[in-house]
């Protein structure tokens, strides 16, 4: 027997009016020709649902759904069949479709605003201008007619350092809950970047405590690092389906038109010539075989917790399993540029001294103790110092009779490593000191 659906998660449209370099969907179909989900498609799923016993919220995405030509009828065939929405919306279109969201605001579950950053300049950077203006009147629209919203945000490594000040800027607009999803690796040359294993134990570790001390609810989306075979995912557990744009069952919505990826083995049956009951039972043999490969890659390993990032991340498994995660990741590539200007070390880390000048540093969010070899405890010392790559290099090489080159190799390696435990991150150019 299948559990009871959470919610379906509505592909309204493909394009997107923005460009967000971090996007999941492919480049080439947000930016081409537009394909909607014709509003008679999304009446026949609702009534399929309804007479199988199934009620729950729609999840409106995209693309940008506040683009499909028929906004306001998707909203009325919502409403008609008893059904509750959300919308995840960057916001711009907001004032054309408020009318519409107005008049079905009893339904209205709560709209989902998609922010990356605090300040204009954050925002715009990852969104293009104006984006963060258009996304703070659709802010001052919500308190204005007292509609629910939340604060939705892609976390990177930047964002993940400063999660106390997301949450206090979510509070401080109102939102009754932030949502934090991870990144995924849809893009080298973007300048947001995913966080590695111990950069999201420790971030986990802080929303934990945040959510103590704050009224307002914060979630975590699946696919960060839970190293443990059991699902951890709507999709995977049953309790949520996606609806395509073009009417077709698929798996997920992270996998359905995954950035540069043309793979459909997560493409389950096209409902305009398939039951949905016949699909649902294609999608569970679908979800059983995939939570039994999950759990036999676990098997393999001697202890959960050595499960690699592909692994320990549902989304990464699924990915990798369909064949749809980028080579580049897959091989374990460094997804950062090498390390330049200078860094700063994170708040709160312990460090202390042992027996014969062996040092430890302590992170007391994860309870991770990192030992620091000779080279490691000097650029442990320049970052404290506020030393720039370059001069940490020519320390190295001084103290050490190595090579220009392979003092600024090592000093680059080190960093890297400080920065994916999060040890320490890059200070912004203004703030820059040293030789």
């Amino acid at each position: 027997m299948r559990p009871a659906l959470r919610s379906v998660a509505v592909e309204l449209i493909d394009i997107c009016n923005l460009n967000c370099s971090y996007c999941l969907r492919d480049e080439d179909s947000l930016r081409g020709k537009a394909h909607a989900l014709p509003v008679d498609r999304l009446r026949t799923l609702l009534v399929d649902l309804n007479a199988l016993g199934e009620k729950g919220q729609l999840v409106f995405t995209g693309g940008e759904p506040t683009l499909h030509p028929d906004f306001s009828e998707v909203l009325q065939a919502t409403v008609e069949a008893g059904w509750k929405y959300v919308v995840v919306t960057n916001g711009w279109n907001f004032a054309r479709v408020l009318p519409a969201i107005l008049d079905h605001r009893d339904n209205l579950s709560a709209l989902a605003l998609s922010f990356d950053g605090q300040t204009r300049e954050a925002h715009d950077a990852f969104r293009g201008k104006g984006s963060f203006d258009r996304l703070m009147k659709a802010v001052a629209y919500c308190r204005l007619h007292d509609l629910p919203f939340r604060v939705k945000m892609t976390v990177d490594r930047d964002k993940a350092r400063n999660v106390q000040d997301l949450a206090d800027y979510a509070a401080r607009l109102g939102a009754e809950a932030l949502e934090l999803a991870p990144l995924f690796p849809t893009n080298a040359d973007s300048p947001a970047q995913p966080m590695g294993i111990v950069e999201q134990k420790r971030f986990l570790r802080e929303v934990e405590l945040l959510r103590k001390n704050f009224t307002m609810t914060i979630r975590i989306a699946a696919g960060f690092f839970l190293p443990h075979p059991e699902p951890s995912c709507g999709p995977l557990r049953g309790e949520t389906l996606n609806i395509d744009y073009n009417g077709a069952l698929t798996l997920c919505s992270v996998l359905s038109g995954f950035r540069g990826q043309k793979n459909d083995g997560d493409r389950i049956a096209d409902l305009r010539s398939t039951s949905l009951a016949d699909a649902l039972a294609k999608l569970d043999t679908t979800i059983a075989e995939q939570n039994e490969r999950r759990r036999r890659d676990f098997e393999a390993l001697k202890r959960p917790e050595d499960a690699p990032l592909t692994l320990g991340s549902s989304c990464l498994h699924c990915l990798h399993s369909f064949g749809k995660l980028p080579a580049r990741f897959e091989a374990g590539e460094a997804v950062s540029a090498p390390p330049t200007g200078a860094y700063e070390a994170t708040a709160g880390i312990v460090e202390v001294e042992g027996a014969g000048g062996a040092r430890l540093l302590l992170d007391p969010l994860t309870q991770h103790v990192n030992n620091l070899n000779e080279t490691a405890a000097l650029v442990w010392q320049g970052v404290k110092e506020g030393a720039s790559v370059d001069e940490i290099a020519r320390r190295l090489s001084a103290g050490f009779e190595i090579s220009d080159a392979g003092a600024r190799e090592s000093v680059h390696a080190t960093l890297l490593e400080f920065e994916s435990r999060g040890l320490v991150h890059a200070r912004p150019p203004s703030a820059t000191s040293g030789p």
